[in-house]
């Protein structure tokens, strides 16, 4: 089988409510799809990229740029068990997209589901849900784990009224509660005072509370504070992640962040057992499924970011992968397992696609 074409498309999507974080308040998505063609097989991935700073200035509209310089050179080439897209193209989180797209289109190519091709499994992986900041934390907490989910993990900043979180804590002094500060705490902060608070909730853990290149207030706190302490925007590749773990630290692990499924794969098989967990970046179900695939591999024991996937859009491109038993399971069905819907595709689209052929 060979590669025929490459097509990206770009998409608006809008969210189901807004979702609020320490650097923003999201109600729409501008997303980049990849799908290759080889035969009647296409493989599919999607590139996350925001723009923020999260994704270090990444986005739908870099993306495409970065991607349309190589879509060309594929054409004709072997579908085969891909490898890092890193020396093709720049940007991680594009060539994150390529990558994936490739991966569905080998495991398809194999009559393999994406979670086996990559070493995996088909068992049901923990979900957590994701509250963005909200001065009704208490109903949505209510609302996540009236669907089913057994574990959250809420936004927070420094500026936050703890109260919220203290009463989603009453309510449910067995559940398990994360909170993700997205590097927004800062000096003003930093009084113990207002980590024992925190300490105080029995959180499962703190993600990232200082700016991703400030390790050295991390540090600080990981040595004194009774939570464990995460680690997401600071760790984007094995050297990082390396450190991290020699540290104590949780790490957080995204395809998208280090450059593709395959560099990822390598960084959580050289983390120690239980110190890793997955998360997700606001998917459709594309991405969803790339990203339940990988949390399948061997190794993890915290639940992951990764929601239903119709938990945060109003239309979405495939079928949800549904919550069940506070999880969702991958699909048996070869590559990501799900069809995308090509009339909401259509929809959706923001710009003809860019086709090459």
């Amino acid at each position: 089988m060979v590669i025929d074409s490459v097509a990206l498309h770009t998409v608006g999507l809008s969210l189901r409510d807004p979702f609020v974080t320490a650097a923003s308040a999201l109600t729409t998505r501008t997303l980049l799809l990849v799908s290759i063609t080889s035969g009647n097989e296409v493989g599919w991935g999607e590139c996350s990229a925001d723009g923020s700073s999260y994704c270090r200035g990444e986005s739908a509209d870099t993306a495409r740029l970065a991607l349309g310089h190589v879509a060309q050179g594929l054409l004709g080439s072997q579908v085969v068990e891909p490898v890092t897209n890193s020396d093709l193209v720049a940007s991680p989180m594009a060539a994150a997209a390529l990558e994936a797209a490739r991966w569905d289109l080998y495991a398809k190519s194999e009559g393999l589901p994406l979670a086996l091709a990559l070493e995996g499994s088909l068992d049901r992986v923990p979900s957590r849900a994701v509250l963005g900041r909200s001065d009704h934390l208490l109903d949505r907490a209510e609302q996540a784990i009236g669907q089913g989910y057994r574990s959250l993990k809420v936004k927070l900043t420094p500026s936050d009224d703890l109260a919220n979180l203290r009463s989603v804590r009453a309510a449910y002094p067995d559940i398990g509660i994360a909170v993700d500060f997205n590097g927004s705490a800062s000096h003003e902060h930093e009084s113990p005072g207002y980590w024992d608070e925190l300490d105080d909730l029995r959180l499962e853990f703190i993600e990232q509370p200082f700016e991703p290149a400030d390790n050295h207030r991390s540090g600080q706190l990981i040595e004194r504070s009774r939570t464990p302490i995460c680690l997401d925007e600071s760790v984007r590749d094995r050297h990082q992640a390396a450190w991290a773990a020699s540290r104590g630290f949780l790490i957080n692990l995204k395809a998208a962040k280090s450059g593709g499924a395959t560099e990822a794969r390598s960084i959580w098989r050289d983390l120690p057992a239980g110190q890793g967990w997955w998360g997700g970046m606001l998917e459709t179900g594309i991405g969803r499924a790339h990203s339940l695939a990988l949390a399948t591999l061997p190794g993890g024991s915290l639940a992951t970011d990764l929601a239903a996937s119709d938990r945060y859009y109003a239309t979405d491109l495939t079928e949800s992968f549904p919550l069940h038993d506070g999880g969702i399971t991958p699909s048996g069905l070869p590559g990501i397992g799900v069809e995308v819907d090509m009339d909401a595709l259509d929809h959706l689209n923001i710009r003809p696609p860019d086709r090459f052929l």
